[in-house]
């Protein structure tokens, strides 16, 4: 298994875990507590769990890692600066937000932020350069995110998922138009199973 596989199988399990902050943050507010209580709480599991892989490293290789560092204010102020700023801050804006809006929402909103403050930092601090292709696939995320969570205003989360299924017919038809891939009769019994399938789960129920 190369490195593009497992990096995007750790990438979408990432994605499933964090669209899971949603559900459990409304659940808790619901329970009575608040977005601060909610962050702080997040932040003190996070540091946990991070203690417990730091365990593992040993602690001569720790040493050897801090002694070698020319400075070690700057670096742990550094660290101060981001576990502030991306944990705790993060957390808490997040949580609000989920406070007064939809999750789906949320989470398009967090993802698409995310994604252009990562284009523009990126160029900006670490001089990474942008190209159309990144500008093109962002954009093109962001609007597949907005229908994914306009469809769940209209339709329930299962019918959704399943027309989503629909994504490997389009990919297919795309490359036959553009890069003149031609469809294996395997890909169309399983596009036509695809397509039954998206027919029956939205098929009216009869009355």
């Amino acid at each position: 298994m190369n490195n593009l596989i497992i990096g995007t199988l750790f990438a979408l399990c990432a994605a499933a875990l964090n669209a899971s902050i949603g559900v459990i943050s409304k659940l808790l507010m619901h329970s009575g507590l608040n977005p601060q209580d909610i962050a702080f709480l997040k932040t003190i599991i996070a540091f946990f769990f991070l203690s417990v892989f730091l365990f593992k490293v040993p602690v001569s290789q720790k040493v050897a890692f801090i002694s070698s560092t020319p400075s070690k204010l700057s670096v742990f102020t550094q660290i101060a600066i981001c576990a502030f700023l991306g944990i705790f801050s993060l957390f808490f804006f997040e949580t609000i937000a989920y406070n007064h809006g939809a999750a789906a929402n949320v989470v398009v909103v967090l993802m698409a932020s995310a994604a252009i403050s990562a284009l523009f930092f990126g160029r900006l601090v670490l001089k990474e350069s942008i190209y159309i292709h990144s500008i093109l696939g962002t954009l093109l995320a962001i609007l597949g995110f907005y229908c994914t969570t306009k469809a769940l205003t209209y339709l329930p989360a299962a019918k959704v998922q399943v027309t989503e299924l629909s994504e490997p017919i389009f990919a297919a038809l795309m490359a036959w138009v553009f890069i003149h891939e031609q469809p294996t009769l395997s890909f169309l019994y399983g596009a036509i199973f695809i397509i039954s399938g998206i027919f029956l789960m939205n098929k009216a129920p009869r009355p």
